[in-house]
Formats: structure tokens, C-alpha cells, sequence
């Protein structure tokens, strides 16, 4: 799809500013998720949904009537319901992802690098404990791009496969910043050229 190149970049901007503290606190990190991204489209949800219902006493309907489902559910399932905000598709499977991601890292942790936790406290990330956690968003990924196409992608399978998709893009932008930018040591002019 056409998009694919800027919803993806986007994600892994996000993954790249993933904090690994997030992992000692994680309902505070869930918390402070839902205030930024949760909270604010619902807010925005409502504000166009107040502009629907004034626009369509003038006689210009667009988008889902408001409802109680256009208001609470499809939000999250969709994200079209006014059409004025179908931009914001993307804010519940980014949510998930971090989330989702969040508790990957912490179950990896204590299965695999409990041994350990007490060493690399303070030490910083592994490198093969990213790329071992990078891997596992990769097959989740390839997972939902696999269960999109066999035609569970819509209602509630819809958010499931869209924040599938957008793991690996999240984990590549943690991977990046963790590892692979001290690698990457090209002069920006290449890139722009």
C-alpha cells in the first residue's frame, strides 16, 4: 500500500524513543500512554462529533451518524466513523503496540536474562537481547499480515492485525537506537542524495 512506507517510518520513530525504564514502572508507563494518546482521541472524537451533529442540522452529513457506538467503540475497532478524524486511525494500534511490546520486553526479561539482571542493571541494553526481541516482534508482524490476508481484517481483527503489523516497524526503531545506530556512521548527505 501506498502509505505502508509512512505509517511504518512512523512507528519506528516511536520504537526510537522507547525508554527502557518503562519496564520498572509499567502501569506508569501504560498510565502516561493513555494520557497521551488514549485520552486525546477520545476528546477529539467528541469535538467532531459535536461538528457532525451541528453540520448536519445544516443539512451536510458525512461519516457515521453520532451514536454511543460511534463514540466509544468504533474509535478503537475502526477509526472512520466522522471521517473529519479517520487520520487518527492509527492512535489505538500505536497504543497496543507500545503496550503490547512493554509486556514482550518484561516476560523476554524474566524468562531469558533473569541470571543476569542483576549485572546489567545500570549497564544498558543487550545486543543479543534486542535482536532476540526484535525477531519475536518480526514474527508477530508476519503473523498478522499472514492472518490480514486469509481475511480476518475487519471489527476487532482489524485493530488485532493493524498493531501486528505495526510491531516490527516499533522493534526495528528500538533495535536501531539500541544497536545499530552506533553502526551507522554514514554522512547524512548520502541519505539526502
Amino acid at each position: 500500500p501506498p502509505y505502508a512506507f509512512h505509517l511504518g517510518l512512523f512507528v519506528f520513530c516511536s520504537g526510537y524513543f522507547y525508554k527502557e525504564n518503562a519496564e520498572e514502572h509499567p502501569l506508569k508507563y501504560i498510565w502516561k500512554k493513555m494520557k497521551k494518546l488514549i485520552i486525546p482521541l477520545y476528546l477529539w472524537n467528541f469535538v467532531y462529533a459535536i461538528i457532525v451533529t451541528v453540520l448536519s442540522y445544516q443539512g451536510f452529513t458525512i461519516g457515521s451518524p453520532v451514536t454511543a457506538d460511534a463514540l466509544l467503540i468504533l474509535p478503537i475497532t475502526d477509526g472512520h466513523q466522522f471521517m473529519y478524524n479517520l487520520g487518527g486511525w492509527f492512535v489505538v494500534p500505536l497504543f497496543m503496540v507500545e503496550i503490547t511490546t512493554l509486556f514482550i520486553r518484561i516476560l523476554y526479561k524474566k524468562i531469558f536474562c533473569h541470571r543476569h539482571s542483576h549485572k546489567q542493571k545500570g549497564q544498558g541494553r543487550s545486543n543479543i537481547t534486542e535482536i532476540a526481541l526484535f525477531f519475536i516482534l518480526m514474527m508477530i508482524g508476519l503473523s498478522g499480515v499472514s492472518i490480514a490476508s486469509l481475511g480476518y481484517n475487519t471489527g476487532i481483527w482489524l485493530v488485532l492485525v493493524r498493531m501486528m503489523y505495526f510491531m516490527p516497524f516499533y522493534g526495528l526503531g528500538i533495535l536501531y537506537k539500541a544497536f545499530l545506530e552506533n553502526i551507522d556512521k554514514v554522512s547524512n548527505t548520502i541519505y539526502f542524495v
